[in-house]
């Protein structure tokens, strides 16, 4: 056995041997930056849904002032049937104009926007590299009782 690999090394050249030891660390760190990124915009748009889902039912809702309880739900359970993970960060919601929600019924209520912030990717880059890679995304939808006018919602106040 020993004479045969002897006289295979002496024989023969070991310059594609040391090609492919030079060759493969790249393209396995290539491979696994393509595996590690297919799996960070897979959760981005496991997230965008999610968001978009909450969005979609701030937008359809009565009274999304006193449903953030409820929006914030929608947004968790549709990230958990969708991943089976739960949602680590607290989806937040906003409305335009800002104020809008001083009152007991939402008043000149325009647009309803639903946002999650630093949600965090499991990546075996960003634990070799010690650097949080994190992700944000938000749905804004129209409020589909908001009126269609300013001028409509102060005669009808």
């Amino acid at each position: 056995m020993k004479r045969s690999l002897r006289r295979f090394l002496r024989e023969h050249d070991a310059g594609p041997i040391v090609e492919f030891a030079v060759v493969v660390p790249v393209l396995l760190l290539l491979l696994f930056g393509i595996v590690d990124f297919a799996q960070a915009f897979g959760q981005r748009n496991n997230l965008v849904a999610a968001v978009r889902e909450g969005a979609r039912f701030a937008a359809s809702s009565s009274d999304p002032c006193n449903d953030q309880v409820r929006i914030r739900k929608q947004v968790t359970d549709y990230f958990v049937n969708v991943t089976g993970n739960s949602l680590p960060v607290v989806p937040t919601i906003a409305f335009t104009p800002v104020n809008v929600c001083s009152g007991a019924t939402p008043r000149n209520l325009e647009s309803v926007m639903v946002c999650v912030r630093n949600y965090p990717v499991n990546s075996t880059i960003s634990k070799l590299t010690k650097r949080a890679l994190v992700l944000q995304a938000s749905a804004v939808f129209r409020w589909e009782q908001a009126p269609s006018t300013i001028a409509d919602s102060i005669t009808k106040c």
